[in-house]
């Protein structure tokens, strides 16, 4: 009898060790699950935020246009003209300011920036001459160095070095009404030629019929 009750013992001793360790193993099971699922909703989560980002950004990016643009009026700071990058989107037009330096830079495609992404030579599509010069290896772009010939009789900041403009600081009244017809700018102080008319300018000022007419427009 006491070998049958020491048995006894044994096994409930034994089974209730068993039970325990289950109720542990299940426990810590449920416990790793639960953790498993709260860490797949919250990177679940995560990607369809991100996701939903980078969609918002993409049709931003869809909807917004970037192009070149040019205020003829030269600066204190190396007597050039004032060069923009025009930005177009769902919340207005901004402009960014940039160098004549920058500019050619993305123009010739060698800056892989709006508005230039695909890095095309842009002077080249456009018909813009372009070139080094032979003695000093610097690049030269005539139709830069034309464009305040625009807007000024005299430049500014250099006697003896006559524009096509027939004011004295201005284009003639006749010159500017040609300019907002053909080019959309009606104030030359303020309006920038921008996009399109960017690109038509310089190609202008490139033609010696153009500057002969424009010249010839007085009041």
């Amino acid at each position: 009898m006491w070998d049958l009750y020491v048995a006894a013992q044994f096994l409930k001793y034994n089974f209730s060790e068993l039970i325990s360790y289950k109720c542990c193993k299940l426990q810590e099971m449920w416990f790793l699950l639960k953790n498993s699922v709260l860490r797949w909703f919250i990177m679940t989560s995560l990607f369809v935020v991100v996701l939903a980002m980078q969609s918002d950004k993409s049709a931003q990016l869809q909807g917004s246009k970037s192009y070149f643009a040019v205020l003829l009026s030269v600066s204190t700071v190396g007597h050039d003209m004032t060069y923009a990058i025009v930005t177009e989107d769902s919340g207005g037009k901004s402009h960014k300011f940039i160098s004549r330096q920058e500019f050619i830079n993305i123009a010739l495609g060698k800056w892989r920036l709006k508005p230039n992404i695909k890095q095309e030579n842009l002077l080249d599509k456009y018909g813009i001459a372009w070139g080094y010069d032979e003695e000093t290896d610097q690049l030269v772009i005539p139709a830069l160095d034309s464009l305040w010939k625009v807007r000024y009789k005299n430049f500014p900041y250099l006697r003896g070095v006559v524009g096509w403009a027939n004011g004295d600081y201005m284009p003639s009244a006749a010159q500017q009404i040609y300019l907002a017809d053909s080019f959309k700018v009606r104030n030359i102080n303020t309006e920038f030629f921008s996009g399109d008319e960017f690109w038509k300018l310089l190609q202008s000022v490139q033609s010696n019929t153009w500057r002969d007419n424009y010249k010839s427009m007085f009041d």
